[in-house]
């Protein structure tokens, strides 16, 4: 594989996803003739398939986009058309400055990347947009940033959309 990182081809990896991929093709795993028992190994190799081929993505990624020497984080678009897109930052990272921290202590920022490319998410390239987010006593959310504000019931309607500049 020719990166700007060092990466031998997981060609050992792959065959064995592979074979796995294809046991799990056997005549009676597709029109679910199976037993229970077949079936759950059958998710658990998926799991596995799909794991290990996460990894050799996440491990060829990193050779091309850093040589593995970067501490950056990418969004990076595979599709044939420019995405803008809310992704989920690794680890909780929060040194992004247009990040957002959720309930869940998740981190969260807006990332754009062109088709077939990638961005680097590091606060500079991103949309600034801040949003600030309340829960009253009866439940009901507030979230408003410089344009709109939005209140939603405790049942998860909105109740109320305005926009800042024609409210004013």
């Amino acid at each position: 594989m020719l990166t700007r990182g060092h990466l031998e081809y997981p060609q050992s990896e792959l065959n064995k996803a592979w074979k796995k991929l294809l046991l799990n093709q056997f005549h009676d795993v597709l029109p679910g003739t199976s037993i229970q028992t077949v079936y759950e190994d059958v998710h658990q190799y998926y799991k596995e398939i799909a794991d290990s081929c996460n990894d050799v993505i996440e491990r060829a990624l990193a050779a091309l986009l850093t040589g593995g020497q970067s501490e950056n984080v990418y969004a990076v678009n595979t599709l044939s058309w420019t995405r803008r897109e809310v992704v989920t930052l690794p680890n909780g990272e929060n040194r992004v400055s247009t990040s957002q921290t959720l309930l869940d202590g998740s981190t969260v920022a807006l990332a754009e990347a062109p088709s077939f490319g990638y961005a680097v998410i590091d606060g500079r390239t991103q949309h600034s947009q801040s949003v600030a987010a309340s829960q009253n006593e009866s439940g009901e959310i507030t979230v408003e940033n410089g344009i709109l504000r939005a209140i939603i019931d405790a049942g998860g309607r909105v109740v109320s959309l305005k926009v800042k500049a024609a409210s004013s």
